[in-house]
């Protein structure tokens, strides 16, 4: 009889992970959207346009799909992906993510992810993942570049880990950051 194979515990916790901050991104732009076109009708705004906020949900639900094929082809490119010996810096529950990039730091939140992300944007950011393009036609007005970062931080984190440019995981209470390889085999 074959013996049935188990998935890997830290690809199941990725797979959480990418599902629940598509989640709250997808959460998060619909309550923004609702809240002003709230806003409009209780201040007496314009009439609302049922067809624009029906178009303007859709692109939003198509936005998330795009993200979520995107964060997919990603993670199926990382699993070739050797994994790296871990330095003393990485804590041990780390250790599994290492295959998805350079452990940048634990935060004890996205805000404070965001910072430090804010603090590094001064130095080039590095490629994002090529399998990323072709994921599909990508929303036009949040592309993958990190100038299209939303303004509060917990926004910025969450466009962080949806464009390519970090991916993060929650262990412990903490966030854990890692900056994806570019592909390159040299790279510590």
């Amino acid at each position: 009889m074959p013996t049935k194979r188990t998935p890997d515990t830290a690809l199941m916790q990725t797979i959480d992970r990418d599902e629940r901050v598509l989640a709250c991104d997808l959460l998060r732009n619909l309550c923004d959207l609702l809240r002003g076109v709230l806003d409009d009708l209780l201040l007496g705004g314009p009439h609302l346009e049922v067809q624009q906020l029906q178009e303007s949900v859709e692109y939003l639900v198509l936005s998330s799909r795009y993200h979520g094929r995107a964060l997919n082809n990603a993670r199926i490119s990382r699993r070739g992906t050797i994994r790296r010996t871990p330095s003393e810096n990485v804590p041990e529950p780390a250790r599994p993510f290492l295959r998805l990039g350079s452990y940048i730091g634990a935060f004890r939140s996205h805000q404070l992810l965001a910072v430090e992300l804010g603090q590094q944007a001064a130095a080039p950011a590095p490629p994002g993942p090529e399998s990323a393009e072709s994921a599909g036609p990508a929303p036009d007005d949040r592309s993958h570049c990190s100038s299209t970062y939303r303004r509060d931080l917990t926004g910025a984190a969450i466009d962080a880990h949806l464009q390519g440019d970090v991916w993060t995981i929650d262990i412990d209470g903490q966030v854990h950051a890692f900056r994806p390889h570019s592909g390159g085999s040299d790279e510590p």
